[in-house]
C-alpha cells in the first residue's frame, strides 16, 4: 500500500531527526533503525533466510544483505558516511558475486547500481528526506516484487491441454494496482487511463502490432485449465470468455480480471513472447 510506505518513511525521518548523533556513530543502530524498516516496506522478510542473507561472504568481505537468493545485495553505512569512498567497493562485490544489482545505503542516502552499466553512476539515487512522490517513484524500484517476485513463466509439459498442446502458463498472483499503473519497456510506456483493464488491452496490442505476439504463442494460460489468450474466446473446457477483446492475427485477449491482475497478466504477455525482463519497469504516475 502506498499509504503505509508513506507512513514507514515518514517515521524514518522523524528518527532521523530525534537521533541523528547516535545514529552517526553505529552502523548497526543504524541498520536496525533506519535500513530495515524501509526493506521491511518494500516486501523484503528480513526474517525469512530464504529472502534475506545477513553477513555473506565473498572474495572481498562480507556483504551486509543478500536478497532474494542473489537478486540484489545492499551495504550499509552509518548514518552521515559518506558513501563516495565506498562505491568501488560495493561494485566489486556485485561483479564478484555475479549480480545483476548493488545497494549503498546509510539509511538516509541510497544508491542502486547496475552491473551492466557502463559507468561507476548510480542508476537511482534519493534521499529519504526527498519529496515523496521522489522517494516513492525511486524506492520501488528496490521492492521485493519488481526484482524478483515478477512473472513465473514455464511450458506446463506436465499439464497439457486436452488436445496435447501445452501452453504457456503466467502465474497469477497479483500486484497491487494500488501501488503500479504503469509499465514501461525501453521508451514505451503504457498506463491505466479510465480503466485498469485498458493497460492489459494497450500492452497486447502494441505487442501484436510490433510482431512480438502472434498466434503461434497461444494458448498462454493463467492456470492449466484457464485461458488468458487464445485463437478463439474460449477456455480449454470449451467455457467462454466472460468478456475479451479480439486482437489483430485472430486472437482473443481474455479481460476478465480485477485490477490487482491486471500489471501481472501485462507483464506475463511480454515475457511469453521473450522480451527481457530486466528492461520492463514498473512505476505510479498517479502522484
Amino acid at each position: 500500500m502506498i499509504q503505509a510506505f508513506m507512513d514507514t518513511v515518514a517515521e524514518i525521518r522523524q528518527t532521523i531527526k530525534t537521533h541523528a548523533v547516535d545514529l552517526s556513530k553505529n552502523e548497526m543502530m543504524t541498520r536496525y533503525a533506519l535500513i530495515d524498516p524501509l526493506l521491511r516496506e518494500l516486501g523484503w522478510d528480513l526474517s525469512n533466510p530464504s529472502d534475506v542473507v545477513p553477513e555473506e561472504g565473498t572474495g572481498f568481505g562480507k556483504t551486509d544483505y543478500t536478497l532474494g537468493g542473489n537478486a540484489m545485495i545492499v551495504e550499509a553505512k552509518k548514518l552521515d558516511e559518506n558513501l563516495d569512498k565506498h562505491a568501488d567497493k560495493l561494485i566489486s562485490y556485485v561483479r564478484d558475486r555475479k549480480v545483476r544489482y548493488g545497494v549503498l545505503t546509510n539509511g538516509q542516502k541510497w544508491r542502486m547500481y547496475d552491473a551492466d552499466a557502463t559507468t561507476k553512476s548510480p542508476e537511482i539515487e534519493f534521499d529519504i528526506t526527498d519529496s515523496d512522490g521522489v522517494v516513492l517513484s525511486k524506492a520501488i524500484r528496490l521492492h521485493r516484487m519488481v526484482l524478483v517476485g515478477n512473472i513465473s513463466l514455464h511450458t506446463t509439459a506436465t499439464s497439457p491441454d486436452d488436445d496435447g498442446r501445452s501452453g504457456i502458463l503466467v502465474d497469477v498472483a497479483p500486484w497491487s494496482a494500488e501501488q503500479f499503473d504503469t509499465i514501461t519497456y525501453k521508451g514505451h510506456a503504457w498506463t491505466a487511463k479510465k480503466h485498469m483493464v485498458d493497460l492489459l488491452v494497450s500492452v497486447a496490442e502494441w505487442l501484436v502490432r510490433e510482431g512480438h505476439l502472434t498466434a503461434k504463442h497461444c494458448p498462454i494460460k493463467t492456470s492449466s485449465k484457464n485461458y488468458l489468450l487464445h485463437t478463439e474466446p474460449k477456455h480449454q473446457n470449451g467455457r467462454p470468455f466472460h468478456s475479451y477483446r479480439r486482437l489483430e492475427k485472430r486472437m482473443y485477449l481474455n479481460v476478465a480480471y480485477d485490477g490487482d491482475y491486471i500489471i501481472r497478466h501485462s507483464i506475463g504477455l511480454m515475457e511469453a513472447v521473450g522480451l527481457d525482463r530486466s528492461e520492463i519497469r514498473l512505476e505510479n504516475r498517479r502522484l
